[in-house]
Formats: structure tokens, sequence, C-alpha cells
């Protein structure tokens, strides 16, 4: 049966330290875990969430993206889920781009967070198969996000500036005047 998980919120001490390597990707506990945080992330209305987001101290990180080139009125549903495994980041531009980011760890927050355009990470897919993937723009973005999370570390930790963090509400009224 399955489960929407507890998000993990920023002070939790699970969301500090980095997660343990999956030794076996098929075995049936890390299957129902991955199908646990589909549903959390279906139930929260999210794009990714990190294990160690819901209390689980692996590496793994699933998420759901619009396909590149699909109609924007695409049904959230329709989205492909990425799984990724033990995921390493083993190359990434030398250009960095800042956008806005959030976090279900940090509900109603939202900071202006300089990341690689582009990175290349390797990892394993849910059925235990080794995927290279080289991700650009938004894609990149997610993938540095939640992969930060398996080390422990939180977008505000990425920050070069305090002056653009704080309630996502606040912070829209604010720049949507300028």
């Amino acid at each position: 049966m399955t489960q929407v998980y507890k998000v993990a919120r920023m002070g939790d001490a699970i969301l500090k330290e980095p997660a343990a390597h999956v030794e076996d990707p098929l075995f049936e506990e890390i299957q129902t875990i991955i199908e646990n945080m589909k549903v959390t992330i279906v139930a929260l209305k999210s794009t990714g969430v990190a294990a160690p987001q819901v209390y689980i101290p692996f590496q793994i990180t699933v998420f759901r993206l619009r396909p590149h080139g699909a109609p924007d009125d695409l049904p959230l549903d329709q989205y492909p889920w990425t799984v990724m495994i033990n995921p390493k980041i083993v190359a990434q531009s030398e250009k960095k781009t800042a956008r806005w980011e959030s976090c279900l760890s940090l509900p109603d927050l939202t900071g202006w967070v300089e990341r690689f355009d582009t990175v290349t990470c390797v990892y394993l897919d849910e059925n235990g198969v080794r995927q290279t993937l080289e991700a650009k723009g938004y894609l990149a973005r997610v993938i540095q996000h939640e992969c930060d999370h398996l080390q422990g570390v939180l977008y505000p930790e990425r920050m070069t500036s305090m002056e653009k963090f704080g309630f996502r509400d606040e912070i829209q009224a604010l720049y949507a005047k300028h």
C-alpha cells in the first residue's frame, strides 16, 4: 500500500546529513520508497523530492518535468518521471544563471540562487540501469537542487546574498513593483 510521506523542514537534522549509497536499487524496499516518493510528489503538487526530505537517508531523488517541446497545456499526470539513484554530477559548465528557487522543506519561502547552466549527471535509474544525462536550463537546476539534498545542502546555502530571500508572497509583491 502506498503512502504520502511527511516532509522534513529546514532545521531537521536529516536535511544536514549526506545520504547513504543505495546498494541494490531493485531491492523491494527501495522500489516501495520510490513509489511512495512519486505519490508524495503528486499529493503535494510538487516537481520533485529527495529521499532525505521524506526522512529516508538514501541517495534517491524523484522528479517530473514537462518534456522539452511538449505543449504548455500537457496535463501534469503525463509528465514523465525521472528517478535518480546514487546520482553524481560529473561535469558542469562554467556559466551560471541565477533564478528563484523554492523547496518543500522551506515552505512558502523563495530565494535567488545561482546554478550551473549545464550539468552532466551519472546515476542508476529505478531499474538499476546506469544512465548519463546532460542537462541544460531548468532540468540542470532541478538536478543540482535535488543532488544538493543528498549531500545535506539546502538552497539558501547556495545563495550569495540574503537580500533576495523571503516569503514567496512578499518577494513576488516586492519584485512585481520593479
